[in-house]
């Protein structure tokens, strides 16, 4: 049986993944950089039913090495990291992805599904779909633009069977990016509501989000397409908060603020660390998404891949709040305030 290959299977999503494949007795191979802990998939790998290839997006032997052999590739890796320079995101989402996909035409791969981002079409225009208009407002999402476009080239001019999922913002046990967060400031009290909490935010359980994955490579309808991935309904930031709050046993938020001073002050804040030279949290990123609203139509994904949504907002965040609670990850000294650890990520809508 020739393995399944899946990129960034050490991280959240790609961890979830491999659970999967792994239940659904695939043989798996997981493509790690070096030094990255396996930590989420250990039991996997020590059972013998994971196989870790160490190596680099942007390096073309460590590519050929983990695409030799390999009938299916999941691609959850991207560079999601704001701290980092922008050739970072442009060598790992753009260039590296162009050598990756050639990589894979090459070595005879039978299906490529690469996870994309919601972030960069337009929103508070009506409900997103595959069709919205792109407006990207990062160099994260303008790179996953681009290398969604790469992706697609291939297919069209190399009939490369490539699916592209574009997920809303995923969350979950072992959740890296956002909830983390969250948690913290929602503990504390520190958590604003932007506008009285009426802007809607669209998150995805990540179960739900693999779903969609193993949909996607089994469908050939899903070839050569998109798909939008999320909730059949947005809950307004409000309500996300008041559903943490109860799954922590605390008071909600209470104080609202205009998104116009939330963007201001926040942006002198985040201004002012930098010119000193402080590797500080973006509070303005966070801040900024929070004044916007994300409603998705998720239609395509029911229509042709089968896709419906299994687990709530309360169901999820409920398993969410006791993982981290189980792992001890909600207390002070493994959630930092300011300034920022550099190795947390700042997220993009579906980032992960």
């Amino acid at each position: 049986m020739k393995p399944v290959l899946v990129t960034g299977g050490t991280g959240f999503l790609g961890s979830h993944l491999v659970d999967r494949l792994v239940l659904d007795g695939k043989k798996v191979r997981v493509f790690a950089r070096p030094g990255s802990s396996t930590a989420n998939i250990r039991e996997h790998i020590e059972n013998g039913n994971v196989e870790i290839v160490r190596g680099d997006l942007r390096n073309s032997e460590s590519l050929k090495q983990a695409c030799s052999g390999v009938k299916k590739i999941y691609n959850t890796a991207s560079a999601v990291d704001f701290s980092l320079p922008e050739e970072i995101f442009y060598s790992v989402n753009v260039h590296a992805l162009r050598d990756f996909v050639n990589t894979a035409v090459e070595t005879g791969v039978e299906r490529f599904i690469h996870v994309s981002s919601i972030g960069f079409y337009g929103w508070s225009q009506g409900p997103i779909d595959e069709k919205t208009e792109l407006r990207p407002l990062n160099v994260y999402e303008k790179t996953k633009l681009l290398g969604e476009r790469i992706v697609f080239e291939d297919y069209e001019g190399k009939g490369f069977p490539v699916t592209v999922i574009e997920p809303s913002a995923i969350y979950g046990p072992r959740a890296r990016v956002g909830i983390p967060r969250m948690i913290q400031w929602v503990k504390k009290g520190w958590m604003p509501l932007i506008d009285d909490g009426s802007h809607r935010l669209n998150m995805v359980y990540v179960s739900d989000v693999v779903e969609a994955l193993i949909l996607a490579s089994e469908k050939r309808e899903a070839i050569g397409e998109k798909f939008v991935i999320g909730y059949e309904n947005s809950p307004t930031y409000r309500e996300i908060f008041e559903t943490l709050s109860d799954c922590l046993g605390v008071e909600p938020p209470r104080w609202s603020v205009p998104a116009g001073l939330a963007r201001f002050f926040s942006a002198i804040i985040q201004k002012g660390a930098e010119l000193l030279g402080l590797d500080f949290f973006p509070l303005y990123d966070y801040l900024n998404y929070m004044t916007l609203d994300g409603v998705l139509d998720i239609s395509k994904a029911k229509r042709i891949l089968g896709y419906t949504p299994k687990v709530g907002l309360k169901e999820g965040m409920q398993k969410t709040v006791e993982w981290f609670c189980k792992n001890n990850l909600v207390c002070e000294e493994r959630i930092s305030g300011f300034p920022r650890a550099r190795s947390e990520q700042v997220p993009s809508p579906g980032t992960g």
